[in-house]
């Protein structure tokens, strides 16, 4: 049995994590559920910034000032970006290339999803494009078609 640092409350050692830093065989001074609460809210705070930091080496300054730029709405759509977050409660996407890593601006979640899809399958789509073949009918062909098929069927 274990004390809690933080919540106080006397409980069994399978309720604190293992502290093996430092070869320390022992338990760590906060249960499990006080340490899942304090992660929770440590990341609701600095989650984001983080996240602006480490994936996309952007500052929350930066962030707003290509915001700033992009007139305060998403880049493709044009939804602002005050109502989107009120609406969704997410802030506008960085969207970056997935291979290259370089970004391209910021977007609501439904657009930024779909240049990801794009993304992923540009490759497969220009070859595909490439390959239709020249037999189909053209417009005039296939209007001239639709035309005739009406004419009978009056």
């Amino acid at each position: 049995m274990k004390k809690c640092n933080k919540c106080e409350i006397l409980k069994p050692l399978e309720d604190f994590h293992k502290d093996n830093r430092y070869n320390r065989k022992s338990h760590r001074a906060r249960c499990i559920m006080c340490e899942k609460a304090e992660k929770k809210s440590y990341y609701a705070k600095q989650g984001r910034k983080y996240k602006l930091s480490t994936q996309y080496g952007l500052s929350e300054n930066d962030y707003q000032d290509m915001l700033e730029k992009q007139g305060n709405q998403c880049g493709i759509c044009g939804c602002y970006a005050d109502d989107y977050k009120e609406y969704t409660g997410r802030y506008l996407a960085v969207d970056h290339h997935h291979v290259t890593g370089g970004i391209r601006g910021l977007l609501c979640m439904q657009c930024n999803t779909k240049m990801a899809f794009i993304d992923g399958y540009e490759s497969r789509i220009t070859r595909y494009r490439s390959t239709i073949p020249t037999h189909y009918m053209t417009f005039d062909q296939l209007e001239r078609s639709n035309n005739r098929n009406n004419e009978y069927s009056r």
